[in-house]
């Protein structure tokens, strides 16, 4: 057997192959799982395919991942994002989320409670990515405990196994933005408020307006105000992000997931007894 040694760029030598072999598209899926200290080799390569574009065949390179925009995604220079074209996906409708749980459940001849599969698709917050992991889990507990029925003992296992796939740096940052002690606790308050509310971004009069629905808002609402703004902070684990001008900000979450890490570890949602 013969074996030619081509010295030649690898990225370079693997969009002339694609070009070759008749592929246009190199695609990275959960791009959000690189280490941040990673992604720029990555931007660095969509740059060298863009002024390779002639000669590779135009190879383009997508990136998939869960971000606020992006740029936060990817990062790179002002010349990467010139060259990048940035597709937003919104989040799955509850529906089509509690679809992927009944047509799951019932391949596997499993039979759910309809409010524990309301809280299935709370925990999900949109994204399909957690209907899958939690869905896998249940399926996997309720396997090894023989069971037919999703019971609550099983949804609380998956939560607890789904939860330490999330992020690793999470648990350390919701320890941060909580408050050690004390009665009124208003960050950990605030974060409850955001998990339990239909939104995904707010501005402050928003945030009253949930807040009031589940606490006493009827005093000086100042300290709601100076804990939002704590919760930016990176002391504060910079749970949330901060966009707009002053007196007109508009609040969500940094990074996407973290609300359903919060909804599966802290803030469960309050119903009658499930089964």
């Amino acid at each position: 057997m013969r074996v030619e040694i081509v010295e030649r760029v690898p990225l370079l030598a693997l969009a002339e192959t694609m070009q070759t072999e008749g592929y246009r598209i190199l695609a990275f899926d959960n791009f959000h799982n690189v280490e941040p200290s990673e992604r720029e080799m990555f931007a660095q390569a969509m740059e060298v395919l863009s002024d390779s574009a002639a000669e590779t065949g135009d190879v383009k390179m997508v990136i998939i991942g869960i971000a606020e925009d992006a740029v936060s995604l990817v990062g790179g220079s002002g010349s990467v994002r010139r060259r990048t074209t940035e597709i937003g996906i919104p989040r799955m409708p509850d529906d089509e989320i509690a679809s992927i749980f009944i047509n799951g459940f019932r391949l596997l001849h499993l039979e759910v409670e309809d409010n524990a599969r309301r809280d299935l698709v709370f925990y999900c917050d949109g994204f399909p990515y957690f209907a899958h992991l939690l869905g896998l889990a249940v399926a996997r507990d309720a396997d090894r405990r023989g069971e037919t029925w999703v019971t609550k003992t099983v949804i609380e296992a998956a939560l607890a196994r789904v939860a330490k796939e999330v992020g690793a740096s999470f648990p350390e940052r919701v320890k941060l933005a909580f408050e050690a002690g004390g009665h009124v606790q208003p960050r950990r308050r605030i974060l409850r408020t955001m998990c339990l509310s239909p939104r995904r971004e707010w501005r402050s009069a928003d945030l009253i307006e949930d807040y009031g629905k589940l606490y006493d808002a009827s005093g000086d609402p100042a300290f709601l105000h100076a804990a939002l703004g704590e919760l930016v902070k990176p002391n504060r684990g910079s749970v949330l992000a901060r966009t707009g001008k002053e007196k007109h900000y508009v609040y969500r979450f940094r990074d996407p997931y973290m609300r359903p890490f919060l909804r599966m570890t802290h803030f469960q949602p309050v119903q009658t007894k499930l089964f």
